[in-house]
């Protein structure tokens, strides 16, 4: 139903808008002073853009915004943010029942129009895809700029090597997404008995997908995989999409799904 609005061509299309909401988040930070870097830079670009592409009018961002704090704090098992959370799922049902009345060219009109099965998807339903969408289109997204920012600040040989050469930065992201791996891992069932790599694993077991791992495996990215280095050489495609110590007081999500960065303060320098 949404396909069509995540095509390479589409995502083109959002470039000069992503990049003015990422000038406009840095342009606002006063050099030298302490802030958030996830408040200021991480999360206002993805909330942002998937609001928009949902088609949430600009007076209802800052309300939005507080609803996708509250879908990462109900993950983090804050009960209040779970009860809000009921709000966000009344809104977007509101908001598609809506757009099936009056469809206009956003994603809830798509979901709100599509019969993937033959028939309307159900309030629930609706409910549900709008808060997948805000969930998948926002979170990860946020905290690999989180985690590619700290990525930055504490290996500055790397990020003086993408200021001297900016032309390898689309593999410094890819590369980004590799060694953060915004989500930590999934898990499903064993459908029938088999055997990987040697551990034998009977029908009904319980197998943990841990992105992380795959994403440093030595086999594939070879003996460096732990390290972060925007010159990689492009190899086997990095897993962060699917198929050390810290000495900063950086507040990390506590979940054991999303590999996400509650706040880090940072300075700017001029």
């Amino acid at each position: 139903m949404v396909t069509r609005f995540f095509t390479p061509a589409a995502i083109r299309r959002l470039e000069a808008r992503v990049r003015e909401i990422a000038r406009e988040s840095i342009d606002a930070i006063e050099p030298g002073e302490v802030v958030d870097f996830v408040e200021l830079v991480s999360v206002p670009l993805p909330v942002l853009v998937i609001a928009e592409m949902l088609g949430v009018p600009t007076s209802e961002h800052a309300q939005f915004k507080e609803w996708s704090d509250d879908l990462i704090a109900a993950n983090d098992g804050d009960l209040q943010a779970v009860a809000r959370v009921g709000q966000l799922f009344a809104y977007m049902i509101a908001q598609a029942l809506d757009r099936r009345n009056d469809p206009r060219d956003d994603l809830l009109s798509a979901v709100a129009t599509g019969q993937p099965n033959g028939s309307l998807l159900e309030d629930g339903q609706l409910g549900i895809f709008g808060m997948t969408l805000l969930g998948a289109g926002n979170e990860t997204t946020r905290n690999l700029i989180s985690g590619g920012g700290e990525l930055l600040m504490a290996y500055p040989e790397q990020r003086a090597a993408l200021v001297r050469d900016p032309s390898l930065i689309p593999a410094a992201v890819e590369e980004m997404v590799r060694w953060v791996s915004p989500i930590k891992s999934f898990r499903r069932t064993a459908t029938r008995d088999t055997e990987i790599r040697g551990q034998k694993i009977a029908e009904g077991d319980f197998v943990v997908l841990s992105y992380s791992a795959a994403n440093r495996d030595e086999e594939i990215y070879g003996e460096d995989a732990d390290a972060f280095d925007v010159y990689r050489k492009p190899g086997a495609p990095h897993l962060g999409f699917g198929v050390g110590q810290h000495v900063c007081e950086i507040e990390r999500v506590r979940s054991t799904l999303i590999n996400g960065i509650e706040r880090m303060p940072v300075i700017f320098h001029a």
